[in-house]
């Protein structure tokens, strides 16, 4: 993505919803569907040569601590650097086990495959082409 990570930022702070610009926020975004506060961990890396390929999700203390990227291309990127946001204690704080459920949904896709009314199991594929050939129909 063009930029590396470097350093060891104390963090360790609680972040509320706002203008990503600013230190202790987070945008508004599926990643933070139903937090009112979100845990910016501490140990965290920052970027270095940060070249606005992804979007910062959470400003933390002392930078920009969680980015997210959806190239062109396809896929989906989350990058949290936080090196103990996971840890068992700090799980069922300040909003990180919602956000990792989040996460875990966005990463999947889930809300695109709602979009498209795909199911929520198995491949899409052969859903996309009885869509494809549907509307091939229909524009006949």
């Amino acid at each position: 993505m063009g930029f590396s990570f470097e350093g060891d930022a104390d963090g360790g702070k609680v972040a509320s919803p706002g203008d990503v610009a600013a230190p202790g926020h987070f945008a508004k975004h599926l990643l933070t569907t139903g937090l009112n506060v979100l845990f910016e961990g501490g140990g965290c890396t920052l970027p270095k040569g940060f070249d606005g390929k992804a979007e910062v999700l959470l400003h933390g203390s002392a930078g920009p601590t969680i980015l997210y990227a959806e190239p062109k291309d396809g896929g989906r990127i989350l990058i949290d650097t936080s090196a103990n946001k996971l840890s068992p204690k700090l799980f069922d704080s300040a909003g990180i086990s919602r956000y990792v459920t989040n996460a875990a949904a966005w990463l999947l896709g889930l809300d695109w495959r709602l979009s498209i009314g795909a199911p929520f199991k198995g491949d899409v594929s052969s859903f996309l082409k009885d869509v494809e050939m549907k509307d091939a129909k229909e524009e006949k």
